[in-house]
């Protein structure tokens, strides 16, 4: 699949609490396993490793207001989040903050490896499948199996959410449907591309080895 020293760029994309990291994750066990060295790119965690800098929070709180910071000043994502889902203003403002860093980071660490899995929920909502030439592994899972791992995401982090918050949070996104459509117009555009899908609903040790062989079946 990879030719000359090029990094061979895959995404994984899918709604909220589909498992995306999971999969991604149990790709990369088993690139290990194999003897490919696979480097996951998680957009979440590299926000996350941003939003803290302090050119990034006078930025925040210049939009959003000081009730964002905690005690010691820095960002708590629970009321940024709060601010944040439903609002596309909001959205997009984050967008504008966060994405030119995290695509920066993203071209270094294409540069830097040979194998890579692109892990966001966005990037066919904010065309970024272009990374990996639209080669993406799209993940769906039941709705009641996707609520529940919402609900208990959130929980550890401290968050109870209301029904209304968990119908906004899947509001603030492209369904599944809506993800493959655009995806697959970017692939006919383009002309490079495939779509992998996979229901991480009750996925197995098996679905994911023959997701691997399916992906990385070459190498």
């Amino acid at each position: 699949m990879k030719t000359n020293n090029s990094c061979y760029t895959i995404g994984i994309t899918g709604e909220i609490a589909v498992g995306k990291s999971y999969i991604a994750k149990e790709l990369v066990k088993l690139g290990t396993q194999r003897g490919i060295n696979i480097y996951h790119f998680n957009v979440d965690k590299q926000k996350h490793q941003f939003i803290n800098n302090q050119y990034v929070i006078d930025e925040l709180v210049g939009y959003f207001g000081s009730d964002i910071l905690n005690p010691i000043n820095q960002v708590d994502r629970k009321i940024l989040g709060n601010k944040v889902f439903g609002n596309q203003e909001a959205m997009q403002k984050i967008k504008q903050i966060s994405e030119p860093r995290v695509l920066k980071r993203l071209e270094e660490k294409i540069q830097e490896n040979q194998y890579l899995i692109f892990d966001g929920a966005l990037i066919i909502d904010y065309d970024q499948t272009k990374y990996c030439d639209h080669k993406t592994i799209l993940v769906c899972a039941n709705r009641q199996v996707q609520t529940r791992r919402l609900i208990q995401r959130e929980q550890q982090r401290g968050v109870t959410l209301t029904p209304e918050q968990i119908n906004t949070r899947y509001s603030s996104q492209l369904s599944f449907e809506q993800k493959k459509s655009k995806l697959e117009k970017a692939i006919q555009s383009s002309s490079q591309g495939w779509i992998k899908e996979i229901n991480n609903s009750s996925t197995n040790s098996q679905d994911i080895i023959d997701l691997f062989n399916d992906v990385y079946g070459g190498n």
